[in-house]
């Protein structure tokens, strides 16, 4: 059932680090940067300024 444990516990590989470490060795970056006129827009603005929005609706969605 717990494949993994046996394998390191019956030292099949004799180094656990081929066991534990991951499969494979090309990261990806993925830039999420929003576009703008995205939802996010507004939350982000008020995160780095801590500024709110002069239209009070828009305020208080945030």
């Amino acid at each position: 059932m717990n494949s993994l444990a046996d394998e390191l516990v019956k030292g099949e590989k004799g180094d656990a680090q081929g066991i534990l470490a991951p499969a494979y060795d090309n990261h990806e970056v993925f830039n999420v940067d929003s576009n703008s006129g995205s939802w996010m827009d507004g939350i982000k603005r008020f995160l780095q300024t801590e500024e709110l929005p002069t239209d009070k609706r828009e305020a208080r969605k945030l």
